[in-house]
């Protein structure tokens, strides 16, 4: 006699619940800061009319270029990310010279040499991010959570190693995948354990 089998189960439907990075309202929020960027910064710079908010978003587009070429080194062999790299600090320099010079004197002003390295550098990494945003969203917002969160480190100013960019791109997983009512909390937390991470030989990122 054939042995009975066991009845199946009865197909259930489960949700899928996508990550919050992953969400289009996530990428219409960076996309937003792309924008801004080019509008506040890359026309009313030449002008004087920036102000030091503005300048520390030119920053943050810097630092996550930089982050995410520096991670995905592998994903940009047809990239000269030598050079391209020494281009990007130069400008993140020149930028934290204007900053500097704008909470001295309460507004902001460029040399010519300054404006030219920050302005040319900013449209290459903006036309940069929107391209990996379109071709690797998921990816890239972690990698502008994992920047932003390396830049609130010392203002901006940390020790760039592989373990550095391995542990902060871990973390912003982490925070990314929490509900937004947390994030906040533990994006401080986070901040004050990386401080702790730097050592004495501080370069720009």
């Amino acid at each position: 006699m054939p042995k009975s089998k066991k009845p199946r189960k009865a197909h259930k439907e489960k949700p899928i619940a996508l990550p919050i990075h992953f969400s289009q309202e996530k990428i219409e929020q960076i996309e937003s800061m792309f924008s801004n960027v080019e509008t506040s910064i890359l026309f009313k710079l030449r002008e004087g009319k920036c102000d030091l908010n503005e300048m520390r978003s030119a920053r943050d587009i810097f630092n996550i270029t930089l982050f995410s070429m520096t991670r995905r080194q592998k994903g940009f062999k047809d990239y000269p990310l030598e050079e391209i790299s020494e281009q990007i600090i130069q400008a993140g320099i020149d930028n934290s010279r204007v900053i500097a010079r704008a909470k001295k004197l309460g507004r902001v002003v460029c040399t010519g040499d300054e404006l030219g390295s920050i302005l040319d550098t900013l449209e290459a990494c903006v036309r940069f991010c929107r391209e990996q945003l379109e071709q690797c969203p998921v990816t890239f917002s972690l990698e502008v959570n994992a920047a932003k969160l390396m830049t609130n480190t010392h203002e901006g100013r940390i020790t760039v190693t592989k373990k550095s960019i391995d542990w902060v791109y871990n973390q912003a997983l982490s925070i990314t995948h929490m509900r937004p009512e947390t994030q906040e909390k533990l994006f401080s937390e986070l901040t004050a354990q990386a401080r702790q991470m730097t050592v004495s030989q501080i370069v720009p990122l």
